[in-house]
């Protein structure tokens, strides 16, 4: 789901459509990671969405059914990891400076710490800028392909830049992910338009909006449950003459 509106009513929204709270935290472009359990139980949920939503971080881990993770994104890459066995789901927001910073191997590593079995794990790497759009500047092509080898990639734009999916599959390779257990979207946010972009925001001059669109974990909930739920909060909005509206994509 995607807003340049207000993101703290979009979380309102989803939390009702997924009837579960919605928790989200201040993202840094960090490797910061959250265990949400301990403060959820004892708290409780709507302290627990302020809590964490004042916290600077880009990762959450929980072992609840009683919870949704979220991250916001608009180029960097969204990752979603769970242990369905071991009941422990994660989610990441993984900028480039994230990624160097080693975001995905820590959610890995807490998830681990709570039971998370890695043969077991399944990893989505979510809809980001790909390779060919995303142009860096040589210094931080050869920074980052000097970290992850093999990702420097020359765009479509004749300059060198970075591949993110590349750097984010050795992360969960080099942590003992089974590559079979790893999704890609296979989504570019810069070339498809259903999906927000700063840098399309950016080259088009304001143009397209700046919006952002959240990526979301809610353990045990049908997508169609989810569509359904939507539709009737649309249902909703326009009888209120609102100009909201809820969007929301299987990726």
């Amino acid at each position: 789901m995607g807003s340049y509106k207000d993101p703290a009513q979009e979380r309102e929204y989803l939390s009702e459509i997924i009837e579960k709270p919605l928790i989200t935290v201040h993202q840094v472009h960090s490797h910061i990671v959250y265990d949400v359990d301990e403060v959820y139980n004892e708290l409780g949920s709507r302290e627990t969405i302020s809590y964490f939503r004042n916290r600077d971080g880009d990762g959450l881990v929980t072992s609840l059914d009683a919870v949704s993770l979220g991250v916001v994104t608009a180029d960097c890459t969204p990752v979603v990891i769970i242990d369905e066995t071991a009941g422990i789901y994660g989610i990441a927001h993984a900028g480039r400076r994230g990624v160097c910073d080693r975001i995905v191997p820590h959610l890995i590593d807490m998830m681990v710490a709570k039971g998370a079995d890695v043969s077991h794990i399944y990893a989505w790497i979510g809809p980001h800028i790909c390779g060919k759009c995303y142009e860096t500047g040589v210094e931080i092509a050869q920074d980052f392909n000097s970290q992850f080898p093999e990702t420097s990639t020359i765009t479509t734009y004749g300059g060198p830049g970075v591949d993110m999916t590349k750097a984010i599959e050795q992360q969960l390779t080099n942590k003992y992910v089974l590559r079979k257990n790893i999704v890609e979207s296979q989504l570019c946010t810069l070339e498809d338009e259903r999906l927000y972009s700063y840098r399309r925001h950016v080259l088009s001059e304001g143009a397209y909006p700046n919006g952002r669109f959240f990526t979301i974990v809610a353990p045990h909930i049908a997508f169609d449950t989810v569509l359904s739920r939507a539709e009737e909060m649309n249902n909703k909005l326009a009888h209120e003459k609102t100009r909201d509206k809820i969007e929301l994509l299987e990726l």
